[in-house]
């Protein structure tokens, strides 16, 4: 049994973080470490946490003064996290496993020696998963797809991974997985093509049920802060990620997706200019990020697009005929334009 580190990252609602670490305690596989880092939650949180588990060998406390974010404050968990594991895993304090899960996981990325990540299936989500398949979008987020010869297959591959519940290899996420100017959402996607850049790939193990409380709360909620975050971090992902002659290609798509949200939900559009004023403020710093990741490439685009749906968002996410069927015919112009231009996703491998 190789050592797995299990980053836990929570802030307040501890009776979630309670439920979360006594879940993984409980676990079937032996050889494991809870690394609990709090990002800055209300001092009486930080008192129950320390008088609970101060004494547990098997738990590594540790409380930041102030809100890191998602991604830095996962980074923190991983920097702490033993040098002698393998696997480093991430979960929010709203996830509840099973005590066979670490197991499964761990098994799957034993006997696959390209895949470098992976995490279970929604045991509580909707519309028939884990039947369902979906992967992520090129300009927006997850759409479904269909593949007759996945329908036996309990382990499927997919770009970016639920931010909760997944296990990486640690050494090939090298020494800093997650990028902080994500802080909140769009993290996992950014580790997601960071592992296929570096040639790995990552996969879900849909006999490996898990509950994630909070799922998909994020591409639900409406507020600015949400968009913001979304906005920014999935343009990020893009520029970082594909060359010039790829992002040439995507514009048309990028501008016509981020449109659609403005006509979609007007009264969020300062909240989307203000994430496209980070960009261009901050373009220096990520060409130079983006300069760093690009020397470590071990596959073109073409390799990660494959991976991917031309399609520009899944139409169930709305819940009257006319939303549904904008759209669909907005992806039925997508593919029609990544099909003219030769933009080989999935749907057309």
């Amino acid at each position: 049994m190789p050592k797995v580190s299990v980053v836990v990252l929570s802030w307040n609602a501890v009776e979630k973080t309670l439920d979360c670490l006594n879940s993984i305690l409980q676990t079937d596989y032996e050889n494991f470490e809870i690394i609990l880092v709090d990002n800055g939650s209300q001092i009486e949180t930080v008192d129950k946490l320390k008088e609970i588990y101060k004494n547990n060998d098997k738990i590594k406390l540790i409380f930041n003064e102030k809100n890191l974010g998602s991604a830095e404050g996962r980074n923190v968990g991983f920097r702490n996290s033993s040098e002698n594991s393998k696997y480093v895993a991430f979960f929010d304090n709203d996830t509840i496993i099973p005590k066979e899960y670490i197991g499964q996981l761990v098994e799957t990325m034993e006997k696959n020696d390209e895949i470098m990540g992976v995490n279970g299936a929604f045991a509580d989500f909707s519309e028939g998963y884990p039947n369902k398949n979906t992967t992520l979008t090129l300009v927006s987020f997850d759409a479904p797809y269909f593949d007759d010869e996945l329908k036996n297959k309990s382990v499927r591959e997919a770009v970016a991974l639920t931010g909760s519940g997944c296990v990486y290899n640690k050494k090939f996420v090298a020494s800093k997985p997650f990028e902080e100017d994500y802080f909140f959402g769009g993290e996992e996607v950014y580790l997601g093509l960071l592992v296929y850049l570096r040639g790995g790939k990552c996969a879900k193990v849909l006999h490996a049920p898990y509950r994630h409380l909070s799922q998909n709360s994020f591409q639900g909620t409406k507020s600015p802060l949400a968009s913001y975050h979304a906005t920014k971090n999935r343009l990020m992902s893009l520029y970082l990620f594909f060359d010039r002659k790829t992002l040439f290609k995507l514009f048309p798509l990028i501008f016509v997706s981020q449109l659609a949200y403005f006509f979609y939900s007007p009264r969020l559009m300062a909240s989307k200019l203000d994430s496209y004023a980070w960009l261009i403020k901050n373009s220096s710093k990520l060409k130079k990020k983006k300069k760093k990741l690009q020397e470590g490439r071990k596959v073109e685009d073409a390799e990660i697009i494959k991976y991917m749906s031309g399609k520009f968002q899944d139409p169930n996410i709305v819940q009257d005929r006319f939303g549904k069927g904008v759209l669909s015919g907005m992806n039925k112009l997508f593919l029609g334009y990544c099909k003219l231009l030769n933009i080989k996703t999935r749907e057309f491998l």
